[in-house]
């Protein structure tokens, strides 16, 4: 029961109310004429309606009173139903609070089913269970990673993927000299932790890093591109940004730049780290996967890559 309204004195106009079902125009005549609202016995479609309903006659109270109700009372269905409600108050101007409420429902959900991998009862065993010693990413990401790895648009769990894991920065250090020696020649995964964030970046380089490779420039450095169209970045991230962004290579002869002066360096600008200090500038990757250009590494984990027979 609602009593907080104070009765409106000025005529309130029902031009629209023929277009309203019945159970909702009684709802509003009886708060025009008791200032009582009373939503105890009434559906969650009947309320939604009477939310429609109240902002086209413009009754602001009411307005804010209902969508609380919703919020508050009617959660369960509106997860249920969230297309059909968002349809439903996407163009009303005062469901503002009604609105932002099933956008980050949506959010959620959205992260949660980009985070699950479905059980399949009849996996083959040979396929086993994917198996990562990592301290920043869970198998359910792996997974993830191995199908982007395959391109697969799916969550199917073939080939079964290998993750070995060559370098652990909490472990062996920020060393660069350690990084290099374990990540040539090799499809290697980096993962990295950034600190004072949850967000999990990384990227995949069939070529693997080479950085530490001398060719012979009077100054000590080596630089040179390497071509493939099969690397790729990505960012997970939590419950206020966008859950997943994938970005693979447009460019295949821009994928991996090789530079001594760096530990990863996926297009010269699109994900490069320095020891603890990364950059993150959209240039030949499709898409920018951080929403700041400089962050610092927390942690730091790269794995060998090889498809399990």
């Amino acid at each position: 029961m609602f009593r907080d309204f104070d009765l409106e004195s000025n005529e309130i106009c029902l031009k629209n109310c023929v277009r309203l079902f019945q159970t909702v125009f009684l709802l509003i005549l009886c708060y025009v004429y008791t200032g009582i609202l009373d939503l105890t016995n009434q559906s969650s479609s009947n309320i939604l309606a009477l939310l429609v309903a109240c902002d086209e006659l413009m009754l602001d109270k009411l307005v804010n009173h209902v969508q609380k109700h919703l919020i508050n009372q009617e959660s369960s269905w509106l997860q249920e139903n969230f297309i059909f409600a968002l349809l439903t108050v996407l163009k009303l101007p005062s469901c503002k609070e009604i609105q932002d409420y099933i956008m980050k429902t949506i959010y959620l959900m959205a992260y949660l089913m980009a985070n699950i991998i479905p059980k399949i009862s009849n996996l083959p065993s040979r396929c086993g269970s994917i198996n990562i010693d990592s301290v920043i990413i869970e198998r359910n990401k792996a997974a993830v990673i191995t199908n982007w790895i395959e391109k697969r648009t799916n969550f199917a769990r073939k080939p079964f993927y290998q993750f070995t894991l060559t370098y652990r920065a909490t472990r062996d250090g920020f060393n660069q000299n350690t990084f290099n020696a374990k990540n040539q020649n090799n499809a290697i995964l980096g993962l990295i932790k950034i600190k004072d964030s949850k967000k999990i970046i990384g990227g995949y380089s069939p070529l693997g890093f080479k950085g530490h490779n001398y060719n012979g420039h009077r100054y000590g450095y080596y630089e040179q591109w390497e071509s493939t169209n099969d690397s790729f970045i990505f960012c997970f991230g939590d419950e206020e940004s966008p859950p997943t962004i994938l970005s693979r290579v447009k460019d295949s002869s821009c994928a991996i730049y090789s530079y001594s002066g760096s530990w990863i360096n996926f297009g010269n600008s699109d994900l490069v780290l320095n020891g603890q200090n990364g950059s993150c500038s959209q240039c030949y990757y499709e898409n920018k996967i951080l929403d700041t250009n400089n962050f610092v590494v927390e942690d730091l984990e790269t794995f060998i890559m090889q498809i399990k027979n």
